[in-house]
């Protein structure tokens, strides 16, 4: 999945992308191979990390909004939401109650969250990545 954030944010010449990360290793994972691929490509100024402390047991709204906030302040109108399906279900309500997702900006999330897990909050344009098992490098 990261190597295809990547390739996304090439792809389309996205001149900066935000990512909000849920601070567990699935999210810091997936970010850090963003990074790193930008890194390599000497493009790292077009990867901006906004952590989320990992709420299992208890959702901080305030500190998703912050967070949320935060990531709208940013010079970027794409934004990569990379968490675990648990985090994503408490995560779109304040999203969409603070504007992220509207037409302003493009949002993606990673394959853990799917449209069914936020589809009364996501708007008409989410994109989320699902990684394919194909080419030799997959086997």
């Amino acid at each position: 999945q990261g190597s295809g954030m990547w390739r996304f944010i090439k792809h389309f010449s996205v001149p900066v992308a935000t990512f909000i990360f849920a601070q567990e290793p699935y999210g810091e994972g997936l970010f850090q191979t963003v990074s790193n691929t930008a890194s390599l490509a000497d493009e790292a100024f077009r990867v901006s990390p906004l952590g989320i402390k990992y709420m299992p047991s208890t959702y901080d709204e305030e500190e998703a909004r912050s967070t949320i906030q935060r990531a709208m302040s940013m010079n970027s109108k794409v934004v990569f939401a990379v968490m675990t399906t648990d985090q994503a279900a408490n995560f779109w309500p304040v999203a969409s109650a603070e504007g992220l997702l509207s037409t302003s900006y493009q949002l993606l999330g990673s394959e853990a969250m799917p449209y069914s897990s936020g589809s009364s909050y996501l708007p008409v344009g989410y994109m989320y990545f699902s990684p394919l098992s194909r080419g030799s490098l997959f086997t």
